[in-house]
C-alpha cells in the first residue's frame, strides 16, 4: 500500500471517529421517532466496506483472517439455527443476529487499524494522529453533553429503569456507554493532556470538564475508575522515578492530580452517583418477602411457555420443552439462593450470572458450544457482563471468536510489560491501563462489546 493511500484511508477513519458524537445524537433522535434511523445502517456500512477493501487487498495475514471469518460465519449460522429450532420469534432471531453483527463491527475496526498500522512507514506519526482524534472526539462529547445539561434538554441516565435516580446522559442514548468509553480512554487522555508542552490552563480545564461529566452521569463505573486511574498515575510516576533517575516529574501535574483526587473524594456525597448508590442500598434493605420471587426468578413466564408448546401441538417440541425446563430449574436454583441468603433479590448482576450459569450448565452439548441465546431468555435475567454473556449466551465457540482478538493483544501486551517492567515509559503504562480497564468493565458491567456506539 502506498503511503498516500494509507494516509487517506486513515484520515477517513479518523473523521468517522470524530463524527461519533453526531451519530449518537442521530441514533437518539431516531429512537424518539424524530428522524429515520440513519446512523444504525450508516456506521456498519462504512466500517465493513473499509474493512473488506483492506482485508482483500492489503491484509498481511489475510489467510488467517479468511479462516477466522469462515468460522465466525459458520458459528453464526449454527447459533441462529438452534434458536430457530426453539420456535423462537423471527424478530428475536433478527435482534440476535444484530448483536452478532455489532461484535463483528468491533472486530472489523480492529482488522482495519491493524492493517493500516502494518503498512505505514511512520508508526509513531500514525499513533499521534489516532490519539489526537480520540482527544478531540471526547472534547466534542463533553461540549455537547454540557450544552444538553445546561439547556435542560438532557435525557436522564436511568429513565429506562428508575425515574427517581439522578444522572444525565446528554443527547445520547446511554449514559453508561458514554461513561464506560470515557473510562477506558481516560488513562491515555490523561497522559496526553498532562504533557508539559500543553499550557497549564488547558490541563486544568480538561481535568475540570472530566470531573464534572463523570459526576453528572450518575453511574459508579466512570466515577470510581477515574479516581483509581488518578491514584495509579501517581504510583506509576513514583515507580518510574525510582528506577529511572532521569525521569522528570512535573510538579504541576502531580499537584493537579492530587487536587482532583481530593475533589472526587470530598464532593462524592453531593453527586448523583452517591444519591443513586443510596437508593440502591435502601432497596437492598427491603425484606425478602416483599419481592415477587416468581417474577425475579423467571418463573412468571412458565405459563406462557406451556401455551407456546400447546400452540405447536403435533410438532417436534422436544428442544423447546428441554430448553424451558432448564430455565425452570435455573429459576428454582436462583430462588434457593434468595432463601438461603447467598444472593439478595436486589443484586441484579448476581441474579443474572447465577441464572445464566445454571441454565448453561444444564444445557445440551450443542447449546454449550453455540450458546443458549442472549434475547431468548427472560429479559430481566439476560446477563449484562459482556464476557460472561459471550460464554453463556453465545457458547464456547462464541466466546473464543468474539474475544480472541482482544485477549490475544492483552496477553502480548502483558508479556511485553513484564519483560520490560523497569524500562517501560509512562505512556505505555497508561495505554496498558486502558486495556485492563476494558477487561474489568466487560467482566463486571457490560455495555461495551455489543454496542457499536461504544
Amino acid at each position: 500500500m502506498k503511503e498516500k493511500q494509507q494516509q487517506l484511508i486513515l484520515k477517513i477513519i479518523l473523521i468517522f471517529v470524530l463524527l461519533q458524537p453526531i451519530f449518537d445524537i442521530l441514533s437518539r433522535l431516531a429512537i424518539k421517532d424524530y428522524i429515520p434511523n440513519i446512523s444504525t445502517y450508516l456506521k456498519p456500512l462504512f466500517v465493513f466496506s473499509i474493512t473488506t477493501y483492506l482485508l482483500f487487498c492489503y491484509s498481511p495475514i489475510k489467510k488467517k483472517w479468511y479462516a477466522y471469518i469462515i468460522f465466525f460465519s459458520l458459528f453464526t449460522l449454527g447459533h441462529l439455527y438452534i434458536l430457530y429450532k426453539l420456535l423462537t420469534e423471527s424478530s428475536i432471531i433478527l435482534h440476535e443476529f444484530r448483536f452478532i453483527i455489532n461484535i463483528a463491527y468491533m472486530i472489523a475496526l480492529f482488522i482495519s487499524l491493524y492493517t493500516l498500522y502494518y503498512h505505514t512507514s511512520n508508526k509513531e506519526e500514525m499513533f499521534k494522529k489516532i490519539k489526537k482524534c480520540v482527544f478531540y472526539t471526547f472534547m466534542l462529547y463533553f461540549a455537547l453533553y454540557l450544552i444538553a445539561v445546561l439547556t435542560g434538554t438532557s435525557g436522564m441516565t436511568y429513565e429506562y429503569s428508575d425515574k427517581y435516580k439522578l444522572g444525565y446522559k446528554g443527547w445520547y442514548d446511554s449514559g453508561q456507554i458514554l461513561g464506560h468509553a470515557f473510562s477506558i480512554m481516560f488513562p491515555i487522555l490523561l497522559y496526553g493532556i498532562l504533557k508539559p508542552k500543553n499550557k497549564k490552563l488547558i490541563r486544568t480545564v480538561f481535568m475540570i470538564l472530566a470531573l464534572i461529566v463523570i459526576s453528572l452521569l450518575g453511574t459508579k463505573v466512570p466515577y470510581f475508575i477515574t479516581l483509581i486511574v488518578l491514584i495509579l498515575y501517581l504510583i506509576i510516576v513514583l515507580f518510574i522515578r525510582f528506577f529511572n533517575k532521569e525521569f522528570e516529574r512535573n510538579w504541576f501535574n502531580i499537584v493537579l492530580v492530587v487536587c482532583s483526587i481530593i475533589v472526587l473524594l470530598c464532593t462524592y456525597k453531593y453527586t448523583p452517583v452517591a444519591y443513586n448508590t443510596d437508593i440502591n442500598n435502601k432497596n437492598a434493605k427491603i425484606e425478602l418477602e416483599k419481592y415477587d420471587l416468581n417474577s425475579i426468578s423467571g418463573k412468571k413466564k412458565k405459563k406462557s411457555y406451556k401455551e407456546l408448546i400447546k400452540e405447536h401441538e403435533g410438532e417436534d417440541v422436544s428442544y423447546l420443552e428441554k430448553y424451558y425446563n432448564w430455565g425452570e430449574e435455573a429459576s428454582t436454583y436462583l430462588e434457593g439462593l434468595f432463601y438461603s441468603g447467598k444472593v439478595h433479590p436486589s443484586n441484579t448482576r448476581a441474579k443474572q450470572f447465577y441464572y445464566s450459569y445454571k441454565k448453561f450448565m444444564l444445557a445440551d452439548f450443542q447449546y454449550k458450544l453455540f450458546g443458549i441465546g442472549y434475547l431468548n431468555q427472560d429479559s430481566l435475567l439476560a446477563i449484562e457482563s459482556d464476557f460472561f454473556m459471550a460464554l453463556f449466551d453465545f457458547g464456547i465457540l462464541g466466546f473464543i471468536l468474539f474475544l480472541l482478538p482482544p485477549i490475544k493483544e492483552f496477553i502480548k501486551s502483558l508479556m511485553f510489560i513484564l519483560k520490560n517492567l523497569k524500562k517501560i515509559d509512562l505512556e505505555t503504562y497508561m495505554l496498558f491501563m486502558g486495556v485492563g480497564i476494558f477487561f474489568c468493565i466487560s467482566c463486571y458491567a457490560g455495555y461495551t462489546y455489543i454496542y457499536t456506539n461504544f
